[in-house]
């Protein structure tokens, strides 16, 4: 597989990691990223997300997280591209949908890696970005373990200051609450964000990605992972269309109804990487 080999190349490397900024969703690309850190053997610095340039990244291996950022509503991985791209000895994007961008995308050389999570991005890419390689593979939280979640001890007491430990505590208290109160075996959960449709959303929808909020250190990428996993595993049925409620109620085997977010990410993410593993998973246009 393209992508297990390209980690394997950085094993003898220390890398500096900058996680995709966003929701819950991003905090499990986040988690799914350690993981695979650890998988093999790769040695990394974090790149803070309050200043992203706290080392000299000057001919060093720059990593940035997965996601769905570089499309037209997002700048973050756009800007962070731009400033890094011609001074890192190699600047690798792991799975992510790229749309637009086009003046970026151009100026990018050999140094760079561009991995697309979806093949219409991967065409994008292609065309666009003569001088960079250009791989194809599943999103990140694809390589989760979802049992193995289910059963972890999350390391919230380490590494998350108290108030941000209490806002996260209080998401899942308030989250308990609705369960228990109501039973609920469905779960409504459509975006409300600027990636929304004109889907009429119910009185009972969870924006669970907003929920819990984000956070991309390893500590708080893995307490809400756990989290989200944990809440999502208490329904039968889930329908949504924020793109990581979908893979993690599919990996929990429950039955899923994926509807399109604004942009064809939620429909082109399903066509490859989900539609033939995951029989419990239907995509309504």
């Amino acid at each position: 597989m393209p992508l297990e080999r390209l980690l394997q190349s950085l094993k003898s490397d220390t890398v500096h990691y900058f996680a995709n900024p966003g929701n819950g969703g991003d905090s499990v690309i986040a988690h799914a990223t350690y993981e695979l850190f650890q998988k093999f053997e790769i040695s990394y610095k974090i790149i803070s997300q309050t200043c992203a340039q706290p080392f000299d990244l000057s001919d060093k291996i720059i990593v940035y997280g997965g996601g769905g950022n570089l499309v037209k509503e997002y700048s973050d991985a756009h800007n962070f591209i731009e400033q890094n791209h011609k001074r890192a000895r190699r600047l690798i994007v792991l799975p992510h949908t790229i749309t637009d961008h086009v003046p970026l995308l151009s100026k990018l050389g050999e140094n760079v890696v561009l991995i697309c999570r979806q093949r219409t991005s991967y065409a994008h890419v292609k065309q666009h970005a003569k001088s960079a390689e250009i791989l194809l593979a599943d999103d990140l939280a694809l390589s989760l373990d979802s049992s193995k979640i289910l059963r972890s001890k999350p390391r919230h007491a380490n590494g998350i200051s108290l108030s941000k430990f209490f806002k996260l505590k209080a998401r899942e208290l308030c989250s308990r609450t609705f369960t228990s109160a109501h039973q609920p075996k469905v779960l409504q959960a459509f975006r409300t964000d600027v990636e929304k449709t004109d889907i009429e959303i119910s009185k009972d929808n969870i924006d669970v990605s907003i929920r819990y909020g984000s956070g991309t250190d390893p500590d708080s990428a893995h307490w809400i992972t756990h989290q989200i996993f944990s809440f999502i595993n208490q329904f039968d049925e889930v329908r949504t269309n924020r793109l990581h409620v979908a893979i993690i109620a599919a990996m929990l085997n429950k039955n899923v109804l994926l509807r399109p977010n604004s942009n064809s990410k939620c429909q082109s993410v399903y066509e490859y990487s989900m539609k033939d593993r995951f029989p419990n998973v239907v995509f309504q246009p």
